[in-house]
């Protein structure tokens, strides 16, 4: 993870066909006390499991970026519950956890970042494509011939822009309107607005489809974990 300071970066790790647990052990190490007491509340291992591997790549990453101790990274949460860091001019950042995959990314200070991942497979039924997809998006999504279209790209890049803004539920995802939903480059209109600050940028990592939402066009770096270190991965994104 050289040079990434100024750079955005995001980190991904999945846990399908992994154990992990050294990983996890490792973020048991790392945890605050309260993370420490979110972690044994959970029902089910495979939820503890993924909370724990969050902390593993929230808590490592933000460390290297800021040149601290996992330990003593300093996460915040603002009025809205996103997380934040404390410090003087510390990183932005973002984190999505979700069905054995975990993802962050993160950039400069100041800068409005967000990410989101759902499994490629998630079931979207009548219901909730009415509720969350506009009518040209589902006439979209009834058309696709070629997988531009998927739902899950349009899901994964309506939360991934109400994170980038910090706005979580006070902005209903029909709302949002996505001008090309899945490919490079998707843009969004709110209430018919166009938004010139987000850019979505798509890659699918084994099962998963992720988004990252930047101010930039560029595509973050992508960095993938293999069990032992991060790897550098140039060409997973959408071309």
């Amino acid at each position: 993870m050289n040079n990434i300071a100024n750079a955005v970066s995001v980190y991904a790790v999945s846990m399908t066909g992994k154990s992990l647990e050294r990983e996890i052990d490792i973020a048991l190490m790392w945890m605050s006390g309260s993370e420490r007491e979110k972690y044994r509340r959970f029902r089910f291992d495979r939820h503890r499991r993924e909370f724990a591997l969050s902390r593993f790549v929230m808590r490592g990453v933000l460390g290297a970026l800021t040149g601290s101790g996992p330990e003593d990274v300093d996460i915040r949460r603002d009025g809205a519950e996103k997380p934040y860091l404390g410090g003087d001019a510390p990183p932005s950042f973002n984190l999505t956890h979700t069905d054995d995959f975990v993802a962050l990314i993160a950039g400069p200070a100041g800068l409005p970042l967000g990410v989101d991942a759902e499994p490629v497979d998630r079931d979207f039924d009548a219901q909730l494509l009415a509720e969350v997809f506009t009518d040209d998006e589902r006439r979209r999504i009834a058309d696709d011939r070629d997988g531009d279209a998927q739902p899950v790209s349009f899901w994964t890049a309506k939360e991934a822009y109400l994170k980038q803004i910090g706005a979580g539920l006070s902005i209903q995802p029909k709302r949002l309107a996505l001008a090309r939903g899945g490919a490079p480059g998707a843009r969004v209109f709110v209430d018919g607005r166009p938004d010139a600050g987000s850019h979505f940028h798509f890659a699918t990592i084994g099962r998963h489809r992720l988004c990252a939402a930047t101010p930039a066009p560029k595509p973050p770096q992508l960095y993938l974990y293999d069990g032992a270190a991060w790897r550098l991965e140039k060409r997973l994104w959408s071309p």
